[in-house]
């Protein structure tokens, strides 16, 4: 209203009214503020009415502003003003329409009392500063504000961590308070509470409070009147609070003062007021500690007792909360009192869910560790043995209470004992393990014994986690569990009961037989149909031990704690119990490998020959599962560790011949194959001869031709080499060496290849013991060089056969070069002759061009007679020729004048692959020509020319910009453009060789396409990439010459048109190449113009010459105006 704003005003002018006096009365303006002013201010922002408190607020601020230094009282105000940042401001802020900066007033407020707690005095927290957050709390009107509520609640903790004792206590007795009085508030006020209860910061222990000489009598004093307080007092009040014995205001009003208790929905949310209650109980004597928990545990056990999912969250949370502080020495206290309060029906399961949960919280947290779960050890073995073979274990399979009730889904025990086990002491396993095993001598179904084998496997994982676990310890347990010195397998003697019989028996004298009772004979049952599962456990710990390395082997005493489990291992080897075979198995493949005394020639003879029994009766080549092939696959394995490590073994031949057998049947199982090609590997690592052996690796070299895998076909190469270069093979080398040259006619492309390839490893390993079969080696080799079907194989057998001369004598190389010469000059097979040159190009890869420096002359004349022959003739030719001028550091061949001859004759040749193969090695005569002055074959003008036109040919052949042919066509271009300088030409016409010739030439290449394909682009983007490459290296030389090469860039570019933007860009970029090679020279910039000009002047005289043709010839005109309607229609029809 324009009163109450009117009255703002003349405030905030008295503001500058009593600053003005200020200077002249200081102490009588200090008095006004302090008695009058604040004490107004004080009562004004205490309204629920926002729009007054905002008003009051602003006055203070104008206060502040004008006044801060007048009065005590205002002036650690004065930090919170900032005129120049009013974003910062906290007045302006508190004030602010926009409730979010309130907010963040609160926070930097709360952030500035954390950092200095003296920075504003008590009073001022309480009357001034405090009500502008509390005005928050408790009202309706901020509900919905969740944010600024959170906000104003933590607001009001900072306040009360700084605040004197008799302060606080005041406030947490309010708030308590205010529990009887409302009702719909009850969520916030648990939360100030909580708040409030956090930023307890006084003393409680006052056990040796007489002996602190630092302290005075009336702080002693005031210390034991705060220990009384809040322990007789404040707890108490907590508790009953927690327990549900604080009446509200609604309970009243329904009637419920008989009962004296509140709901659970109304109680459930005071739970989390037991998180800062601990906080408190914590700063106490561990006595008052240990007095108080339990009953604030109970209260949180009896809200698992609910039925509402959200409430027991609720109490597990809090739960969970309440043990991170007291930490893993109260877990027992804990397990007892929830146990005893859940103790029927679902509450079973809450039980075992809540354990686990506290538990793995612990464990989350890193506050477990060795030790401290060895008080519970029973109570918690009792708690999964109760999950899981009382009650609740046949609820679990209920598919109606899984579905009602969260914590009965999964069975927690597992987790909970793997957790046990990795946080106890080695003297506690015993205790752990012991109540499955009595459990385990009642049950003779497979489900039960499941159950206990995998509490066991879970117990043995935990037990390896386990960083406090004494492996000597541990492997003495691990005997005594073996031999049963714990008594764990054997029965214990059950008193049977004793029938009674009747005094007087009535005798049978019914005619009909009495009805026959359901049922029959209760089947016999004994603990021996589970004693395995024990060993089984036993077992498995020791193999885990080995495994990771706990057991040193370069120990001694723990070498002699090892000693006596060899004979019982052995024993064990005899068990009806495939998995307990299996572990033992694993066990021994690390044992094995120990410095024992044990390990004798007659307990590792022993081992074998069961180990070879168990692969015969379980393996057998047979397709076992299961169980069964878990033991088949240790079995291998262990049998693959006795004959590649330890030298003792003794295998006999009957027992290597079940080798053989197990792995030419189990190579082809992907499952098996690993242990099997490592079973074959290490027999033949330790060179054991067998009679079947060699028709083993013989099945072996067929497979590498035959199957279809890489993995497979690379372990049997394997294995194949392993026996040839380790066995003394002499005749049977040769059938080897047979087989594999014979299936390089197979006929599937991947046989081929493998056999080639394999033949490559075979010559590389065995180099010294070929020279007996070169010859056959190399005749029966050389015919695939021309018959092979692909040119993958080809390539493949001239490697094998590259291989072999590199390895063998440099007689015998001599003498097969001399066979090859014989049918390189054969007169009347062309086959021989095409044989023959693709065996110098071998001899010329493996060898260098050396060996046939005798033969050089007759190998040169020939080859010139070659290239008037067929196609494929002339092909092996040049290959040959460029392998030859690459190796000839002379160059002798390329002053050849007769080779350079058909090379000319070559370059326009119909055969694509003979013009790429002739242009490869103009390309290598280029080259060479650079760096040796003797090469004249391209000094002659004519000669040039007539090459350079070839090439220009060549281009005008290509279908495609980026195939090989174009590639190097266009390099050789360009080095031949680069010889046009150095050759000066008798003749003066146009049609000289000259460099402006060349590149007209090259022009019209393009322009051709454009007019007659102007929809093909190949041969103008050649042109372009030939113009550029031009450009980079010839640059000064055509400078004269840039209205040529300018000409159809700039055609390019400036065509309207936008069919080809590809070459448009294309262009572009050589364009700007082109003008980077003559940057600030005017010619360029003189000759692109009249470029410029001549084409746009030709492309206006075009256009009118169309326009004159439709005046003179218009029948032709309309005819082409007819032919473009019909063409544009036809395209339109034409489907997409």
């Amino acid at each position: 209203s324009a009163l109450k704003a009117n009255s703002l005003d003349t405030l905030l002018v008295l503001c500058m009214a009593i600053k003005q006096s200020g200077e002249t009365d200081a102490v009588s303006m200090d008095r006004l503020i302090s008695r009058v002013l604040l004490e107004l201010i004080r009562e004004g922002i205490k309204t629920k009415e926002d729009i007054i408190r905002v008003d009051f607020v602003h006055f203070l601020q104008k206060l502040v502003e004008d006044c801060g230094q007048l009065s005590g009282r205002l002036k650690d105000l004065v930090f919170l003003v900032n005129k120049e940042q009013p974003e910062v401001d906290f007045f302006e802020n508190s004030r602010h329409v926009q409730l979010h900066r309130r907010a963040r007033a609160l926070v930097r407020l709360a952030g500035q009392i954390k950092e200095n707690p003296e920075l504003f005095t008590e009073k001022n927290l309480l009357q001034l500063l405090l009500p502008l957050g509390t005005c928050y709390l408790m009202d309706p009107a901020y509900t919905k504000q969740s944010d600024l509520v959170e906000k104003a609640i933590s607001f009001l903790g900072t306040v009360c961590s700084v605040l004197s004792w008799q302060t606080y206590e005041s406030y947490i007795k309010y708030y308590l308070g205010l529990f009887k009085k409302e009702n719909v508030n009850q969520k916030q006020l648990v939360k100030i509470t909580i708040a409030i209860l956090n930023a307890f910061h006084f003393p409680l222990d006052i056990s040796g409070l007489e002996e602190q000489a630092e302290l005075t009598d009336r702080e002693k004093e005031k210390r034991r009147r705060i220990h009384n307080t809040v322990n007789s007092a404040l707890l108490p009040r907590l508790t009953n609070m927690l327990a549900g014995k604080a009446k509200t205001k609604a309970a009243a009003i329904a009637g419920t003062e008989a009962s004296g208790l509140e709901s659970d929905d109304e109680l459930i949310l005071r739970v989390p007021l037991a998180v800062p209650v601990v906080k408190i109980l914590q700063l106490n004597s561990a006595a008052i500690v240990e007095q108080h928990i339990p009953g604030i545990i109970a209260k949180i056990a009896s809200f698992l007792k609910s039925k509402a999912l959200e409430i027991r969250e609720s109490a597990r949370t809090t739960l969970n909360t309440i043990m991170e502080m007291l930490g893993p020495r109260f877990i027992k206290f804990v397990i007892q009192d929830i146990s005893g309060v859940l103790t029927r029906g679902y509450q079973v399961h809450v039980l075992t869910f809540t354990v686990h949960s506290v538990l793995h919280n612990l464990m989350e947290k890193g506050q477990l560790k060795s030790g401290d779960l060895d008080t519970s050890v029973s109570s918690l073995a009792s708690l999964a043995l109760q999950e899981m073979f009382g009650v609740t274990a046949e609820e679990k399979e209920v598919k109606k209470i899984t579905g009602k009730l969260l914590e009965a889904k999964n069975t927690k025990s597992y987790d909970t004992l793997q957790i046990t086990a990795k946080y106890i002491s080695s003297q506690h396993i015993l205790n752990l393990v012991q109540p499955f095993a009595d459990k385990l001598k009642e049950f003779s179904t497979f489900k039960n014994i499941s159950k206990i084998k995998e509490c066991l496997r879970n117990i043995a994982l935990g037990l390896l986690a386990n960083e406090s676990l004494d492996p000597m310890m541990t492997i003495m347990f691990i005997y005594a569990l073996l031999t049963d010195n714990f008594n764990l397998v054997n029965n214990k003697p059950v008193l049977k009961k004793e029938e009674k019989v009747p005094v007087v028996q009535k005798p049978d004298s019914y005619l009909i037989a009495p009805e026959p009772k359901r049922g029959g004979s209760v089947a016999k049952h004994t603990s021996a149909s589970s004693n395995y599962v024990i060993q089984e456990f036993g077992l498995n710990l020791l193999y885990f031990l080995l495994k990771r390395n706990e057991i040193d082997s370069k120990s001694e005493e723990h070498c002699a704690r090892c000693e006596p489990f060899f004979p019982i291992l052995l024993g064990f080897l005899d068990s009806a119990h495939a998995s307990v075979i299996a572990v033992t198995l694993r066990c021994f493949i690390w044992f094995v490998k120990l410095p024992l005394e044990s390990r004798t020639d007659d307990n590792l003879l022993e081992l074998t020959n069961k180990v070879f029994a168990l692969l015969k009766r379980y393996g057998g080549g047979t397709d076992c599962k299961g169980e069964n092939q878990d033991l088949v696959l240790m079995a291998s394995k262990l049998l693959v560790v006795l004959i590649r490590h330890v030298k003792l073994t003794q295998i006999k031949d009957d027992q290597l011949k079940v080798v053989f057998e197990y792995v030419i049947i189990d190579v082809m199982d992907p499952m098996k194959q690993t242990t099997a090609f490592g079973m074959l590997n290490a027999v033949l690592s330790r060179k054991l001869v067998h009679a079947d052996l060699h028709g083993l690796m013989m099945k072996l070299a067929e497979m590498i031709i035959q199957t279809n895998y890489d993995r497979i076909r690379q372990a049997a190469r394997s294995a194949l080499m392993n026996y040839v270069t380790h066995y003394e093979l002499k005749a049977k080398l040769g059938e080897v060496l047979d087989f594999f040259v014979a299936q390089l006619s197979y006929e599937i492309e991947e046989g081929r290849l493998a056999a080639a390839h394999t033949l490559t490893l075979l010559f590389k390993s065995i180099s010294g013991k070929l020279n007996k079969h070169v010859e056959y080696l190399f005749v029966s080799m050389a015919p695939h060089l021309s018959n092979a079907e692909s040119e993958d194989s080809r390539n493949a057998i001239a490697k094998a056969i590259t291989t072999l001369l590199t390895v063998i004598d440099a007689d015998k190389a001599a003498n097969l070069l001399s066979s090859t010469m014989k049918w390189f000059q054969s007169e009347n097979s062309s086959a021989q002759v095409m044989l023959a040159t693709r065996l110098i190009n071998v001899f010329v890869d493996a060898l260098g061009l050396n060996i046939l420096k005798s033969d050089m002359k007759l190998i040169l004349k020939k080859l010139v007679v070659m290239m008037k022959s067929s196609d494929a003739l002339v092909i092996q030719v040049l290959v040959l020729l460029q392998k030859m001028v690459r190796s000839d550091e002379s160059n002798s061949i390329l002053k050849n004048s007769e080779i350079l001859d058909g090379l000319q004759t070559c370059l326009l040749h119909p055969h694509a692959w003979i013009r790429l193969l002739a242009s490869q090695l103009l390309g290598l005569y280029l080259t060479a020509s650079g760096k040796d002055l003797g090469l004249k074959w391209l000094t002659s003008s004519q000669t040039l020319k007539s090459v350079i036109l070839d090439s220009f040919e060549q281009l005008k052949q290509s279908d495609s910009v980026t195939s090989e042919l174009s590639v190097q066509v266009t390099k050789n271009l360009v080095a031949l453009t680069k010889l046009i300088t150095d050759i000066k030409s008798d003749d003066a016409d146009e049609d000289s060789l000259s460099l402006e010739y060349t590149l007209k030439r090259a022009v019209k290449l393009g322009n051709n396409e454009l007019v007659s394909t102007p929809q093909i682009v190949t041969h103008r983007t050649l042109v372009f990439n030939y113009i550029a490459a031009v450009a980079l290296q010839m640059a000064p030389q055509i400078k004269d010459l840039l209205s040529i090469i300018l000409t159809p860039l700039l055609r390019e570019i400036s065509d309207p048109s936008k069919t080809n933007a590809e070459l448009k860009s294309h262009a572009q970029e050589v364009l700007d190449l082109v003008k980077s090679k003559f940057v600030d020279d005017e010619t360029f910039t003189k000759t692109l113009l009249d470029v410029q000009l001549m084409l746009t002047r030709k492309r206006g005289e075009r256009n009118a010459k169309r326009k004159q043709n439709l005046i003179k010839n218009p029948e032709l005109a309309a005819k082409r105006k007819l032919n473009r309607a019909e063409a544009k229609k036809a395209k339109k029809m034409r489907p997409s």
